[in-house]
This record gives structure tokens, sequence and C-alpha cells, in this order.
């Protein structure tokens, strides 16, 4: 079999990392996330875990645990000492802006409080004390995006 593709792995024999991020699968915050996560936050290696509505599954199941059990795994097998779960404004698992009848602190307000009961449940789940959260706001009238920190 000819390879269609070929490229560098230079991690092929490390067998641990820093984190776990929790996004969700919307992939205009992808890149944007990435950088977030390697310069802001300082984390160069990481485990991706991609879903709609990031904890959303982890508060209202409908996954059968399965965003716990990967990040158990995580843990488990790769050592991760770090996790970081993102949720982002206008959110379509959680029937997006419209919502909150266009009130951006009352999104940011659930959003903030949906973090924070991941954060719990997680902790509860795994063994991992550092779970850090971020919301993603859009800048009205730009192209930017802000990362708010979630405490």
């Amino acid at each position: 079999m000819a390879a269609t593709f070929r490229t560098d792995f230079k991690l092929k024999d490390a067998h641990s990392c820093e984190a776990l991020v929790l996004t969700c699968m919307d992939f205009r915050f992808k890149s944007q996330s990435r950088l977030f996560v390697r310069e802001h936050m300082g984390i160069k290696t990481y485990d991706s875990v991609s879903v709609p509505g990031a904890c959303r599954h982890i508060n209202h199941g409908g996954d059968n645990g399965l965003l716990l059990k990967s990040m158990a795994l995580a843990v488990e097998h790769h050592n991760v000492c770090k996790i970081i779960l993102i949720n982002h404004e206008d959110c379509k698992a959680y029937d997006g802006s419209a919502r909150f009848g266009e009130d951006r602190e009352a999104e940011f307000s659930f959003h903030a409080e949906e973090l924070r009961t991941a954060r719990r449940k997680v902790k509860n789940a795994v063994k991992v004390d550092d779970v850090q959260l971020a919301y993603i706001r859009m800048l009205k009238d730009t192209d930017m995006l802000e990362y708010l920190i979630v405490t």
C-alpha cells in the first residue's frame, strides 16, 4: 500500500501529557482554542476531546459517562494532572444565544455555572484536583474572541 500522506511524529515514544482539554466541537473555535491553551496557559502537550456543548454531556447526560471515562483514561494512561473545560457563547447545543434573549451577561452566568458544575462532577469522578475553566466570548463588531477564566 502506498502512503498518501506522511508527516513527522516526534511524540511516538511519549506516554504522558500535561492536560486534557474539553471543548465544543464547533469548528469556529478550534485554532484559537489551541492557541489559548498553548500560548496563554503554557500547555504544550494535551489530550483533546471535542463534543457538542462541551460540558453539557457531563452535566445533563446523554453520553453514558463517556466523557468522564475518557478523562479517567487520560489521567491513568497519559498521566494527565490538569483538565481544562471550555464552553463558548452562542453554543447551539445549549440553543444558542437566543435562549438568553441576547442578554450576554445572563448567557455568561449560565455557562459559568455549567462549567462550575462540570468541574465538581469531574473532580468527584476523576483522580485530578486541577480543573480549570474558560468561556469564549465573541467580541461584537470585531473578528476577535476573548477567553474569560471562570473561577
